[in-house]
């Protein structure tokens, strides 16, 4: 096989080669793109399946917690206090009594749902409810927000009549025995207009109704809602988005539907309550909350589909939703891009064909053209391989040189620079240090101002505690004056006393002449005679006191005045003194200042200088460094370069036989051979040379 392949022209081995990789990488290409492509359809359809599920048991738990707020704010609702006054009104005022199932289609109440129908009813489907019922503690159905002439609802008991075994009856006693504005939730039945779920809340009146009997917070009944399952149809809809053969359904926690099928019409929400049938044998009881499953199946026609089930909580009550798709339509595009791909390959061998041919072609007439001109280049190569080992063993001698001296240079700059750095060192902590004393030396002129301002305050607080004495020394003399008036006062009862007597002595006179008769008269006199005398002698006590306190109060205020002048002097002069002496310390601290900052302008300029100089020194290094680096690697190259002469010259001999194998892989069969003794001369030369190389090679690794 090796000799036939020999022979076998280049160009043929070359269309050959480029047929057989073409032809094996369309078929690999096919393959792996049609398994890829199968891999990315299934994964992209179970992202996007993935993606709706969660969207539809999203909004349908907010629905469902939507639908119970609602059905919470509907009972607060102070037009449904109003509905169930009215409407039990007219119960009652049409002669009905609770207890059974009832025709209310009365007179009466066709006279309020003209008046309230359209309202209600508007309010109900605002909130996206099928219908509302008002239910009164006694469990009849007094209104019905939706059309109800055949009175599936409107007049029924729910404990007696025909709804009592609906789960109606036990949401209303339920709520009923709950709190107010408690929601209570039935989950979804067959009710009389369809599958529906209710809430119930309790009614406690609000306002006093004196004359139907009801106070605030008493009991008026229970609020029903109805929600429709065909709000969850709503949401199942977005499945539609997926693909023709998509279905997204709704299951509860009893394994039936709660949304209708959309490709299977007998599956709908009726037929599975009615016949309790689910979804092709689902168990949701097998699959855990919020986990998703995906993966192949069989649905109930025999398709295969990729099935995706997601189980979760709404209200307290598991759910399901699952979504379906065939894997015919997810994998349709893969067998019309393989029909693409089979024309696309064919197409492409024919190109890669001609190309091939052509690209042969061009590369065998080009080794030919390389071949002749590489016969030329060896000679001449062997020359200069020579000459350049002789230059290259100069060039080597002549970089060691440069190198130790350049070595010597670098190792000097390296200490001249460690030097200016300590320098440098020594200048930044100067500066340092004066920095400190210049901030030591603003604090003190900030406290020498302070030290003033308080001087300053403790002046004005003297000045202000000297104007109170002095105040006070005037209300002293107001004083004085005062006692000195009462004093004056004094005398005047003094002589009032002096005339008591003298009058009661008069009286006392006329009382003997008067006999018998004056003796009376003679105690009175005698008596006020005892009283002025002991008027005089209080009216002197109080001249004494006063006396007294006069002169009291004059050496108060005397000694007062002498100690405010004596302690304003002397205060006043220390006060004085103190703040020149701040003053002064504040300029001299200026001064210092002024000093500092002149001291810091020169270690700056020292800093500066210093910082220039190293730079310069250490570019200086740098360059240095830069010379040893290039002059030990121009040694490198020098040896390299004498290495790669001696190696060139080594492999000439292998050029030569190269050319001659290329001869062979074009034509098939040898042209040229390598001449004899040729290289007989280089031989010896060449192995003595090796063995240096080796020797040299084995120094350096031993360094």
């Amino acid at each position: 096989m090796k000799k036939f392949l020999s022979k076998v022209n280049l160009k043929i081995k070359l269309i050959t080669l480029v047929i057989g990789i073409s032809i094996f990488s369309i078929l690999v290409t096919s393959l792996l793109s049609s398994k890829l492509l199968k891999t990315a359809l299934t994964e992209s359809s179970e992202t996007q399946i993935r993606s709706i599920g969660n969207i539809v048991s999203n909004n349908l738990k907010e629905k469902l917690d939507g639908a119970k707020s609602l059905a919470g704010k509907l009972s607060k609702n102070r037009l449904v206090e109003g509905l169930f006054l009215a409407y039990e009104s007219a119960f009652y005022g049409a002669a009905l009594f609770p207890g059974e199932d009832l025709d209310a289609n009365t007179d009466q109440y066709k006279t309020l749902e003209e008046t309230y129908h359209e309202r209600v009813n508007g309010l109900a489907k605002d909130m996206s409810f099928k219908n509302v019922l008002l239910a009164t503690k006694d469990a009849q159905i007094i209104l019905s927000s939706s059309k109800d002439t055949q009175g599936e609802y409107l007049g029924r008991n729910l404990l007696n009549g025909k709804l009592m075994k609906t789960p109606l009856k036990t949401c209303f006693e339920t709520a009923l025995a709950s709190a107010a504005g408690v929601v209570k939730f039935t989950g979804f039945f067959n009710g009389p207009f369809g599958t529906s779920a209710f809430f119930c809340v309790r009614q406690d009146a609000e306002f006093d109704h004196l004359s139907e009997g009801i106070k605030a917070g008493e009991l008026m009944g229970v609020v029903i809602t109805e929600y429709s399952h065909l709000e969850i149809n709503k949401l199942t809809a977005l499945g539609e988005s997926l693909g023709q053969s998509a279905e997204t359904i709704v299951l509860g926690q009893d394994n039936l539907l709660r949304s209708d099928a959309r490709l299977i019409k007998e599956k709908n929400v009726r037929e599975s309550f009615s016949k309790g049938i689910g979804h092709d044998g689902i168990d949701i009881a097998n699959y855990e909350i919020g986990k998703d499953t995906i993966g192949e199946a069989v649905n109930g026609v025999g398709h295969a589909i990729l099935r995706y089930v997601h189980k979760f909580k709404a209200l307290g009550l598991n759910y399901a939703v699952i979504i379906e798709k065939r894997e015919s339509e997810i994998l349709a595009p893969v067998g019309t891009i393989n029909r693409y791909a089979l024309i696309g390959g064919l197409i492409t061998f024919v190109i890669v064909a001609l190309i091939g041919y052509v690209i042969s072609s061009n590369i065998s007439n080009r080794i030919n053209s390389s071949n002749i001109s590489l016969d030329n280049v060896t000679g001449l190569i062997e020359e200069n391989s020579k000459e350049s080992l002789i230059d290259s063993q100069e060039l080597s001698n002549s970089s060691e040189s440069m190198a130790a001296a350049i070595h010597e240079s670098s190792a000097s700059m390296h200490e001249l620079t460690a030097m200016i750095k300590k320098t440098l060192d020594s200048v930044k902590n100067s500066e340092e240090y004066s920095g400190k004393s210049g901030e030591a030396v603003k604090e003190g002129i900030e406290g020498i101002g302070n030290l003033i301002k308080t001087m300053t305050t403790i002046q004005t607080t003297n000045d202000k505690v000297f104007g109170d004495f002095k105040e006070m020394n005037k209300d002293l003399v107001q004083m004085k004056t005062l006692i000195e008036n009462v004093s004056k006062k004094s005398e005047v009862i003094h002589e009032i006393v002096f005339q008591t007597k003298l009058l009661s002595f008069n009286a006392s006179v006329e009382a003997a002449r008067a006999g018998e008769h004056g003796k009376g008269f003679s105690v009175v006199a005698e008596e006020i005679g005892t009283l002025a005398q002991g008027s005089g002698k209080a009216a002197a006590e109080i001249t004494t006191i006063l006396a007294e306190g006069s002169k009291e109060v004059e050496r108060i205020v005397e000694t007062i005045s002498s100690a405010i002048t004596n302690s304003s002097a002397q205060f006043e002069e220390s006060v004085s003194l103190g703040v020149n002496s701040a003053n002064d310390c504040e300029v001299k601290f200026k001064i210092i200042m002024e000093n500092v900052k002149v001291l810091d302008g020169f270690i700056a300029e020292i800093s500066n200088a210093g910082g220039e100089q190293s730079i310069g020194v250490n570019e200086i290094r740098l360059a240095m460094d830069n010379l040893n680096t290039i002059a030990m690697t121009t040694s490198e190259i020098a040896k390299k370069s004498h290495n790669s002469s001696k190696t060139l010259m080594l492999n000439t001999e292998t050029l030569a036989s190269v050319k001659n194998d290329l001869s062979v892989l074009v034509d098939g069969s040898s042209q040229d051979s390598i001449k004899e003794g040729q290289f007989e001369g280089f031989d010896a030369e060449a192995n003595i040379e090796r063995d240096s190389l080796n020797e040299a090679s084995d120094i350096e690794d031993v360094a």
